[in-house]
């Protein structure tokens, strides 16, 4: 699964952001936002959803794009395409 730290870094990178920019738009005080980013990307934190909601609205996308799991391997993506297709033919 590409992990909520790295879809952070991308999407920060993305819109040209340092560590600290972002950390200080999501409300973390100067001297430690770097740093609480830096947790984050490493993916040694997991955000709780305010959070999540916080870095969404500055990056500029849905939560969901930040929360919900996604796939990354071709294995994963087998996994997900099987119990979409078991799900729905059970409707």
């Amino acid at each position: 699964m590409i992990t909520i730290g790295t879809r952070i870094k991308y999407l920060r990178m993305k819109h040209g952001m340092t560590m600290k920019y972002l950390g200080q738009m999501i409300g973390f005080p100067a001297a430690s936002a770097d740093v609480r980013i830096s947790q984050y990307e490493n993916d040694s934190r997991t955000p709780k959803p305010e959070l999540i909601r916080k870095l969404a609205d500055v990056l500029e996308i849905a939560p969901e794009y930040l929360s919900i799991p996604v796939p990354s391997t071709p294995e994963e993506i087998k996994v997900i395409e099987f119990w979409q297709e078991e799900l729905s033919s059970s409707d």
